[in-house]
């Protein structure tokens, strides 16, 4: 019986070991568990951590870092004289802020620069073109007291008729020298009623011998209708417009090849002549600027001030001048004049 009972008991010991082996085995199962996850937990945001700095790095280099670095470099370009450099226009609110309020001073620096410029140019007009116009004058006084003196009773009429053309062609010369002059100052017009025929032979007579040397045919509209029909007329400023027709004409015939033609076309539409200039030349190298002082020129002693002076006559008569290159080569001036400019325009 005691046997027994310590047998039962061995058992029992036995039995309860084997659980406390299996209960460890499993603990011990569950420990290694939770270090692998420990081990995971603790390496995972480091992990994470290293993209996340990539990421971060990127974006502010592209957001913040170059942005700014173009502001930069815009003040640098703008301080260093490059006025039509622009800082970049960022989708960051402070710095697109900063960047139009760069682009903004530059501008009116620019601005501020060719006003600079242009005033220089005409503080330096200011000086020569008097000067130039006081030893043209001399000259023309003299050549037109030579031709009264020689223009005597006695004289056949092929010389006297030459003689009247000297003396008319130095007061046109005269008048042309006083709106040069003009031309530094505001441009008051003295309006009258004139043939825009009489215009046009106006501006062509002083360039009769150039035309000659270059062997130019000089193509002229139809005046029989428009002078028939009593449409030639225009109320305007005959000198000032026949200055401009013989700029635009001294430029056509320079432009155009020996042998070459030049065409002036007059047409009517509504209450605006279309007077149009079209030669055979190269097409112009630059696109003329209405509020230049001066323009590229071409010319060997050119000075530049034709085409800025015909801008300014035009702006004074109301009155649109347009240049366009031609399909067939060369260049086709174009003034759209009012038939009657009113008195109140100025």
């Amino acid at each position: 019986m005691e046997a027994g009972l310590f047998k039962h008991y061995e058992n029992l010991l036995s039995h309860t070991e084997s659980l406390l082996n299996q209960k460890q085995q499993e603990l011990d199962e569950k420990l290694k568990e939770s270090r692998r996850k420990s081990t995971l937990l603790l390496f995972t945001p480091f992990i994470l951590a290293i993209p996340l700095l990539i990421l971060s790095r990127l974006f502010l280099k592209r957001a913040i870092v170059r942005p700014i670095e173009g502001v930069l470099k815009a003040t640098t370009e703008i301080s260093a004289g490059h006025l039509t450099h622009r800082a970049p226009d960022e989708r960051i609110n402070e710095l697109a802020t900063l960047s139009n309020a760069i682009n903004e001073m530059a501008d009116k620096l620019q601005a501020t620069q060719k006003n600079l410029i242009r005033s220089e140019k005409q503080a330096a007009q200011g000086l020569l073109v008097p000067m130039l116009a006081h030893n043209i004058r001399n000259p023309l006084a003299s050549i037109r007291a030579t031709a009264q003196v020689m223009l005597t009773p006695g004289i056949d009429e092929e010389t006297c008729e030459s003689l009247h053309g000297i003396i008319n062609t130095v007061d046109r010369l005269e008048r042309w020298t006083g709106a040069l002059l003009a031309y530094l100052h505001p441009l008051k017009p003295q309006l009258s009623q004139v043939s825009i025929k009489d215009i046009v032979d106006g501006a062509i007579a002083p360039l009769q011998q150039k035309l000659a040397a270059k062997t130019l045919t000089l193509t002229l509209p139809d005046w029989s209708a428009l002078v028939r029909a009593k449409q030639d007329q225009i109320f305007t400023d005959q000198h000032l417009l026949e200055q401009v027709l013989y700029n635009l004409l001294l430029n056509a015939a320079d432009a155009t090849q020996k042998n070459g033609i030049i065409e002036i076309m007059v047409k009517i539409i509504g209450d605006k002549f279309i007077v149009s200039i079209l030669d055979q030349g190269n097409s112009m190298p630059f696109t003329p600027d209405p509020s230049a002082v001066s323009a590229p020129t071409t010319k060997r002693f050119g000075t530049g001030i034709g085409i800025p002076f015909s801008f300014k006559v035009c702006d004074s008569l109301n009155a649109k001048l347009t240049f366009s290159d031609r399909p067939d080569g060369g260049t086709m001036v174009r003034i759209t004049l009012p038939k009657h400019l009113e008195q109140s325009h100025h």
